[in-house]
C-alpha cells in the first residue's frame, strides 16, 4: 500500500487491543488498559463510540485521523454466544442475517457520519481486525459512507470460508475503492483464514511463516476453531502449530516479518 496512514503493526496492536474490552472490570479501567497498550500509537480511546464490540481511536495530534477496530470471538466474555454463532454464520454464508454483523455495520456508520460532521473532505479513517473482527469490519468497509473516507483496511487472519467469502464479493465500485488500499493478512499454518488463499472478496492477501512458540499456544484458541469452520473434519494435521497460529499478537509484537 502505498498511501498508508498508520504502519501495519500499529493497526494489529489496534485489532489486538480490542480484547482489553472483555472482562468484568469497569469500562475506564479497560479503556486506560487499552491505551496503555497503544501509547506508542500516538492513538488514545474514544469512549463514546467504543463497546464490547469494536474500539475508535483517534490521533491526538490529528483528530482527524481515525481508526475503528471490530473485536474477534472471544469465548470468556458476556458475548461469546453471540460470537459463536456469527462465528457458524461465516461457515454457512449467512451473515447478512446475523445481529452482530448488522449491528457493527449500523454502529460503524454512525462513527463515519458523526466524523464527517465533524472534519469534512479532511477526515482520513483507517480499520482492521482480527478473525471476526476481520470478517465483520470487512463487511461494513463495503457500504458507500464508510469507504468514502476509508484510506487503510487490515485484517489479520480474517474469519472466512468459501461460503462467506462468496457472499461478501463487493460490487464493481467497491472492488474498486477497496482493492488498492485493503490488506488481508494471514499466518501460514492458521486454519481460519485459510480459504482466503484461493477466493479473496477484495484486496491483497499477504501470508507470514513464523516459528511456532509453544508458550503461545492456548485451549480456548482450540475451541473457538473447532466452532467456527465447518470444515474441520476434513482438515488433516490440525494441532498446536495451527492454535498458535491464530494469534492476534504475532502481527504486532515483532513474529511477523513484514516487507
Amino acid at each position: 500500500m502505498d498511501n498508508k496512514i498508520i504502519s501495519t503493526e500499529d493497526s494489529a496492536l489496534f485489532a489486538d487491543s480490542t480484547y482489553h474490552m472483555n472482562g468484568t472490570n469497569k469500562r475506564e479501567a479497560k479503556y486506560n488498559k487499552i491505551n496503555k497498550s497503544i501509547e506508542s500509537t500516538g492513538y488514545e480511546v474514544v469512549p463514546k463510540f467504543t463497546n464490547k464490540g469494536m474500539v475508535v481511536y483517534q490521533n491526538k495530534e490529528d483528530p482527524s485521523k481515525i481508526h475503528v477496530a471490530h473485536k474477534g470471538t472471544s469465548l470468556t466474555a458476556k458475548s461469546g454466544f453471540k460470537d459463536v454463532v456469527a462465528d457458524f454464520a461465516i461457515g454457512a454464508g449467512l451473515t447478512s442475517h446475523n445481529n452482530t454483523f448488522n449491528k457493527r455495520d449500523r454502529q460503524t456508520k454512525k462513527i463515519v457520519k458523526h466524523y464527517e460532521k465533524l472534519h469534512g473532505d479532511n477526515f482520513k479513517l483507517s480499520a482492521s481486525g482480527h478473525s471476526l473482527g476481520g470478517a465483520t469490519i470487512s463487511k461494513s468497509a463495503q457500504s458507500k459512507p464508510v469507504r468514502k473516507y476509508l484510506k487503510q483496511l487490515d485484517t489479520f487472519n480474517m474469519g472466512s470460508s468459501p461460503a462467506y467469502n462468496e457472499e461478501i464479493k463487493p460490487s464493481k465500485s467497491a472492488k474498486k475503492d477497496l482493492d488498492p488500499i485493503s490488506t488481508h493478512h494471514r499466518i501460514k499454518k492458521d486454519i481460519i483464514s485459510a480459504s482466503l488463499k484461493v477466493n479473496s472478496p477484495f484486496g491483497k492477501v499477504k501470508t507470514y511463516k513464523i516459528p511456532f512458540d509453544k508458550k503461545k499456544e492456548s485451549s480456548s484458541i482450540l475451541n473457538r476453531v473447532k466452532l467456527i469452520n465447518p470444515l474441520i473434519d476434513n482438515i488433516k494435521n490440525f494441532g498446536e502449530d495451527a492454535l498458535h497460529a491464530h494469534h492476534s499478537s504475532h502481527f504486532h509484537d515483532g513474529t511477523v516479518k513484514y516487507n
